[in-house]
């Protein structure tokens, strides 16, 4: 889920007439030739080949499609935060579509006498587009979490499945610092996850429940036993470690 690219709320609502909130560009894409130019030219360009709107300064870039004009700026610190990649994109930061209008020339509602009237201050982005964007942001990393938890542990139950005697370990993420060991063996399933990652810090409990769904899905968590140590150690011969939970479930084989 690309985030890089963005239109301001005012952009969204005063030029390109959208109601609904909050903006979506890749919506418009297919209907709206400016929108289409932004994603495809600013995705490649952050900002661009056609150089500054001299009466917003050197950061506003032009970007011109048919009739239509528009305004970008390629920010690297978005809202002071420094480091922010969006993996879909090779450049930093964020690109803004800030403004869009129409080029009649030497017409008061040209898109440069436009632009100018609002000057800088109306067209940069305000404290409501931040919100959006890190909270897509957030939605994206939960994604892609999701994504990566899901892939590894079909390879872990594969493996599981293959040798049904022997514990598999996964080593997530070094980001995570996560491990989880997988047995699978008399018709049971267990999992051994740990609370404390290897840099002492606590699993989220987001991360514990993707892994908890992942390797028993379409099963409660009230509905999965916890045996004792002693227990465990019978069954999947493990020693459990300090911070470390079990769970267990009986399940068919497929």
């Amino acid at each position: 889920m690309a985030w890089a690219l963005r239109v301001t709320r005012r952009c969204w609502r005063d030029d390109l007439r959208q109601q609904d909130n909050p903006p979506r560009l890749v919506t418009l894409a297919p209907s709206e030739l400016v929108v289409r130019d932004f994603l495809n030219q600013r995705g490649l360009q952050p900002d661009g080949a056609e150089g500054p709107i001299i009466t917003l300064g050197p950061a506003f870039m032009k970007l011109k499609t048919s009739r239509w004009r528009a305004v970008t700026l390629h920010e690297l610190e978005p809202a002071g935060m420094r480091g922010l990649q969006d993996p879909d994109y090779p450049w930093p930061g964020v690109v803004w579509l800030c403004g869009v209008g129409y080029r009649k020339d030497g017409d008061a509602d040209d898109a440069y006498k436009q632009f100018e009237r609002m000057g800088a201050d109306g067209v940069r982005p305000e404290q409501v587009d931040y919100v959006d964007l890190f909270a897509e942001m957030r939605e994206a990393a939960a994604a892609a979490l999701r994504a990566e938890v899901e892939a590894s542990v079909k390879r872990l139950l594969m493996d599981a499945r293959a040798e049904p005697s022997t514990l598999h370990r996964l080593d997530m993420d070094p980001g995570f610092g996560v491990a989880v060991c997988v047995f699978a063996r008399h018709g049971y399933r267990i999992l051994v996850l740990p609370t404390i990652d290897s840099a002492r810090r606590p699993v989220s409990e987001e991360l514990q429940a993707l892994l908890i769904g992942a390797i028993f899905p379409g099963v409660r968590v009230e509905e999965l036993d916890a045996p004792d140590p002693q227990t465990v150690k019978g069954i999947a011969e493990y020693d459990l470690r300090s911070g470390e939970y079990v769970f267990c479930h009986r399940y068919k084989r497929p």
